[in-house]
């Protein structure tokens, strides 16, 4: 059983398989040729990823044409092998500080069938407006790889993608770079009754989400009057002086004042 991919210009389509399989399951898609069985045979079955690794490229050509037949002469058919991210351990990173993100997966690395030039990937971060930043990984063998997310990338979600030359691209983990968030100054308008806090990396506050997107005064929601990604004001009933007040924004959480726990001083008065 073999498909045809159509010829086009690109001299490396051989690799459009790869978008999807990786080269191990794409070379193991035979039936093991020491079976004595051929496809289409009763009680004849491929089993894909199931079959001994081997024979899918040893035996009838067919199975090599389903690919291969259209590639350039002068193309290599052991260029590149497209890379596959299977795991990551870290989703978030915070802005201004950097990141070391680890990569799992396979074909990372290659080397060509003779063995005289390797194949490593790249890493591509690619943000929402379409801009790509290129990192060079720190470690890398043909399983795992370490980069380093920089702190100066800009807050956002991004695509991160491993790459070998122009074409051998792998699917795409999703990393967010959130925004440090940090309380500068709060301030309290006794007579008003309003709260006021100020800062950066709060971030947006969306309709409906007073349950986790809220400012708390020694652990008690107040009501949110305004909300931007610097300023936020509330109305309260009293302003303690030693009174803890946490910003739970979206992208985390943060806390000035009173930190301990302990309930405030008693409000009397001038004193509130």
């Amino acid at each position: 059983m073999s498909y045809v991919i159509p010829p086009t210009n690109t001299e490396y389509d051989i690799r459009v398989c790869e978008g999807c399989h990786g080269y191990e399951s794409l070379h193991n898609i035979a039936i093991d040729s020491d079976t004595g069985c051929l496809f289409g045979d009763p009680g004849c079955e491929v089993v894909i990823g199931g079959e001994a690794a081997g024979f899918s490229h040893v035996g009838n050509s067919d199975d090599c044409w389903g690919c291969h037949q259209y590639v350039r002469a002068s193309a290599s058919v052991s260029g590149p092998a497209t890379p596959y991210i299977g795991g990551t351990d870290v989703l978030s990173a915070t802005a201004g500080t950097d990141t070391t993100v680890t990569l799992t997966g396979y074909a990372l690395t290659n080397l060509n069938l003779e063995d005289s030039y390797k194949w490593t990937s790249e890493i591509t971060l690619t943000a929402a407006d379409g801009s790509t930043v290129t990192l060079t990984p720190d470690s890398i063998s043909s399983n795992q790889l370490t980069v380093t997310v920089p702190g100066t990338t800009a807050p956002g979600t991004y695509a991160l993608r491993a790459v070998k030359g122009t074409y051998a691209k792998s699917n795409p983990v999703v990393i967010a770079v959130v925004p440090d968030i940090v309380i500068t100054n709060v301030n309290c308008d006794r007579k008003k009754g309003v709260l006021s806090v100020g800062g950066s990396g709060f971030g947006e506050k969306p309709a409906g989400t007073d349950g986790y997107i809220n400012v708390k005064v020694n652990g008690q929601t107040v009501k949110i009057t305004f909300w931007s990604d610097t300023r936020i004001t509330a109305s309260v009933s009293s302003c303690p002086g030693n009174a803890a007040v946490t910003v739970n924004a979206l992208m985390g959480s943060t806390t000035t004042g009173n930190s301990s726990g302990k309930p405030p001083k008693p409000c009397n008065g001038k004193k509130c």
